[in-house]
């Protein structure tokens, strides 16, 4: 089923501008069509020669400026751009990243040599591609020489950290375990996370050479169970140093393990974890309570229920917090989970007498007032969620378990008791204030409903704007739709903007990009620069012309957060028009709402893939896709966008008609599943769609379906279709 896997952008390392004054004479586009770079490193070098003629010729092209003249921040990078075709050099890059795509490794590794020297400007990049190339085709010397070029001469460059782990990669391989450590705190040190674990994992492989086993197995614990090469070389290098034993790893026999078994857990291998764990110490023996609380979780990992409550059971003796109240805690939600209320609420109840300050005390006492809910004895779980804001109101949850409290005295009938409790949750939150306004009237100040109504009809965003145009029994009035955003300015149209040195570096480098294709890479730039000089305005176009939504949608909600207003089409891009078009047409869906909903999936990353496998535009897991579309959907097909979007809307649309055409639950489905929804269909039968969606259980699916529809409602008001009829809801 569909899930989410929110990625941020790390920050580039920051540094010295390692960009270059131009040359006296560059290369012009035009002598490099795709077809002429040919075999061969001679061929490579005569091409790149003979475009370096080329441009001798052509006369320098004038560029506009902004501004009567550069500022000191930007005058190197703005002389470059007036005196030589940057980018058309740029196609020495280009030819080179042709080639590479075509299978012509020796063209291309040549290619990006002669970028280095032709195009300083993004001679990183040509030296991290080279280097890659290198590295693949086991040519260490060649990758050495290539990551010491972004090393000494880019200290600023986006692949910093990625070059320094590269390096201490081969000389950990060529057993230089000392230096490659030094190597591998560089790489940690530019806050890059997308290397971060591969560097932590080098770490440990270089400690371990150097007999430092305690400390490394220390970060394999911190890496297994991670997906992909970082969790198996993690459990690989693990599983080495606990052969040594646990006096050299440290550690007591017992505590190596206790520690060699929650590895494995963490690895989802429960078996596994049991037989390193081995036999469960005497009644009285040391750390029996903790050796108890592993083998639980490894029962429950395994499904083996009642033997995890009775491992839980024997945790739970220890009087220490971390060990008991954990044990405690844990067997409690475990019951729960299970629906063995009852008893779940006796464990509970047990928990917060024991050890009523345990960081799970205000989850438990939620846990309480979710119990009461079930059973609808709406007052008292109102009374429990009462107490567990009082106990804990510095809990980051304190507010919802606040709003928790008002919706069960709505649910319990008393809504003179739920608009009290809304009112206390101010005014800045519009559904506390939409319940609020619908406790009023139902308590009979129906003058004062309509005013808070009022209120936000003249917001009239969010995912309760659809039904306060039922409150009010009318629609918003009609308003024409919003301009929408013109094409981003070219790349290289416009002089670097004053932003400093560094960030201006990495504006020309992405603009370089950007005019040859490299979208992905160019947008690495921009964030540098953002990384640098903070959330710029002119970044939105720059994002949006690298096809990059995620960070569109990210700046643009930054930029209005500091109080300065962008227009909704940043907030809100309508990417693949032809695909959501022709997937509308096929499926009678609105395509503003399979918008609506790939917005919340993926933020359009056509590349998304969350924890759980998921995948593309709008987050199908595969056994989804092979449902829906039969057999031979593979990963390339699903982060094409135009299939993704395609099999995505066709699912949607059985969704949507086993709920009777009804959007909350067939949101709620796509996100859930269908199973969890009949529950939920069922709790809230005989009420409204609203109720529908607070009485969604699940924390994620609820905030998923809010989400939704406030995206809905926004492209609508964009779309300028406040007047069409509305969907049809619960």
């Amino acid at each position: 089923m569909p899930r989410r896997d929110g990625r941020d952008r790390g920050n580039p390392r920051p540094g010295r501008s390692s960009l270059r004054r131009g040359r006296d004479c560059a290369p012009s586009a035009a002598a490099l069509p795709t077809s002429s770079v040919r075999p061969g490193l001679a061929t490579t070098l005569a091409v790149a020669i003979a475009v370096a003629v080329a441009a001798c010729a052509a006369p320098p092209t004038p560029r506009p400026s902004r501004t009567p003249g550069p500022t000191p921040a930007t005058a190197g990078l703005s002389s470059i751009l007036g005196s030589d075709p940057l980018g058309r050099r740029a196609e020495v890059y280009a030819a080179a990243v042709r080639a590479e795509r075509e299978g012509r490794i020796a063209d291309a590794r040549a290619g990006y040599d002669s970028a280095a020297r032709l195009v300083p400007e993004i001679g990183d990049h040509a030296a991290w591609r080279g280097a890659r190339l290198a590295a693949r085709e086991a040519d260490a010397a060649g990758a050495r020489s290539r990551y010491d070029e972004i090393l000494g001469r880019h200290p600023d460059s986006v692949w910093y950290g990625a070059a320094a782990l590269g390096r201490g990669t081969l000389d950990l391989d060529e057993h230089r375990p000392g230096e490659a450590r030094k190597w591998f705190a560089k790489a940690l040190a530019t806050g890059d996370p997308a290397i971060a674990d591969d560097a932590r994992l080098g770490e440990a492989r270089a400690l371990a050479a150097l007999g430092q086993h305690a400390r490394a197995y220390e970060i394999t614990e911190e890496l297994r169970g991670k997906p992909g090469a970082v969790g198996e070389g993690a459990r690989r290098l693990g599983e080495t140093l606990e052969k040594y034993g646990a006096p050299d790893l440290g550690m007591s026999p017992m505590e190596h393990r206790l520690r060699a078994a929650a590895a494995r857990i963490k690895e989802g291998r429960p078996d596994d974890a049991l037989a390193a764990l081995g036999r469960m110490p005497n009644p009285g023996g040391h750390m029996r309570s903790e050796f108890a609380l592993v083998s639980a979780r490894a029962r429950a990992k395994q499904g083996s229920v009642d033997a995890a409550l009775a491992d839980y059971a024997i945790a739970a003796e220890s009087p220490k917090p971390g060990v008991g109240g954990t044990a405690a805690f844990e067997r409690a939600k475990l019951l729960w989970n299970k629906d063995r209320d009852d008893e779940a609420q006796a464990d509970f109840e047990g928990f917060l007498a024991r050890f009523p300050r345990h960081e799970k005390a205000p989850e438990a006492m939620v846990a309480l007032g979710k119990i009461a809910e079930s059973r609808k004895d709406y007052a008292g779980a109102a009374e429990r969620y009462d107490r567990a804001v009082a106990a804990f109101p510095g809990d980051a949850n304190a507010a919802d378990t606040g709003f928790r409290a008002g919706f069960a005295r709505w649910l319990a009938g008393n809504p003179a008791g739920a608009a009290k409790s809304f009112a206390a949750l101010g005014d800045d939150r519009d559904e506390a204030v939409y319940w609020r306004a619908k406790s009023l009237a139902a308590a009979g100040d129906k003058a004062q409903a309509r005013v808070l109504f009022g209120k936000l009809r003249a917001k009239n965003e969010g995912w309760t704007a659809w039904y306060v145009d039922r409150e009010l029994g009318s629609r918003p009035p009609a308003k024409p739709a919003v301009a929408p955003l013109p094409e981003p300015p070219a790349p290289l149209s416009m002089p670097p903007p004053a932003v400093g040195t560094d960030a201006a570096a990495h504006w020309t480098r992405g603009e370089v990009l950007r005019s040859i294709g490299e979208r992905k890479d160019a947008a690495r730039e921009y964030a540098a620069v953002e990384a640098s000089a903070g959330p710029q305005p002119f970044l939105l176009d720059a994002y949006r012309g690298s096809d990059d939504w995620m960070s569109t949608i990210r700046l643009a909600r930054r930029i209005e957060d500091s109080g300065t207003p962008v227009h909704p089409g940043y907030s809100y891009p309508q990417p693949f028009g032809e695909e959501y078009e022709r997937a509308s047409r096929e499926t009678g869906l609105d395509p503003l709402l399979l918008l609506s909903l790939s917005r919340q999936e993926s933020l359009f990353d056509a590349n998304a893939r969350s924890p759980v496998g998921a995948r593309g535009v709008m987050q199908l897991m595969p056994t989804t896709a092979a449902r829906v579309a039969g057999p031979g959907v593979d990963d390339a097909a699903l982060s094409n966008p135009a299939t993704n979007i395609a099999i995505g809307s066709r699912y949607l649309r059985q969704l949507v008609d086993e709920n009777d055409g009804r959007l909350e639950p067939a949101i709620a489905a796509y996100n859930a599943g269908p199973g969890a929804v009949a529950r939920w269909k069922q709790r809230a039968a005989g009420r409204g769609g609203d109720e529908f969606v607070e009485l969604v259980s699940y924390r994620e699916t609820k905030g998923y379906v809010k989400a939704v529809l406030r995206n809905y409602r926004a492209y609508r008001a964009i779309a300028g279709q406040s007047a069409a009829p509305p969907p049809k809801l619960w």
